[in-house]
């Protein structure tokens, strides 16, 4: 099997949405094949079913607690539209904190996905800034 087949074949797995699994590398080392992947922490958190956004937000808390070490850089993602307004609206909200900004247009310009590693303090802090970017309109928070 040829380093590329195997590439695809190992792909169509780790992607899969049942892993959560969002970026992987492959290296061979002599005879030795090295995996190296990120798993998506949120979509773990978001999965579990919930019938009202306070069980909601109560969950995301506990499971934020125990998968990070507060005080931390934390990562979020968004996509937005492909409209420059909406990724100042997501901007405001982090106003005041210390934030790496990280955009990029999809091929076709229709989206772009933006990604904020910003300080935070705790739980809570993640939890407010998330729901203060659920207010903007047609963000999709990943």
């Amino acid at each position: 099997m040829t380093f590329r087949c195997l590439r695809k074949r190992l792909r169509k797995i780790l992607l899969s949405n049942k892993l959560n699994i969002t970026n992987f590398d492959l290296r061979f080392y002599g005879d030795f094949l090295l995996i190296k992947y990120s798993k998506n922490k949120m979509a773990d958190i978001i999965e579990t079913n919930h019938d009202n956004q306070e069980e909601f937000y109560k969950s995301l808390k506990e499971k934020l607690e125990s998968q990070h070490n507060f005080p931390e850089e934390y990562l979020f993602k968004f996509i937005v539209p492909g409209d420059s307004e909406k990724i100042t609206e997501i901007l405001r909200v982090f106003d005041g904190l210390k934030y790496t900004l990280s955009n990029r247009e999809s091929s076709k310009g229709k989206y772009t996905s933006v990604s904020l590693q910003c300080f935070v303090m705790d739980a809570d802090q993640v939890i407010d800034i998330y729901q203060q970017v659920a207010k903007i309109e047609n963000v999709m928070m990943l």
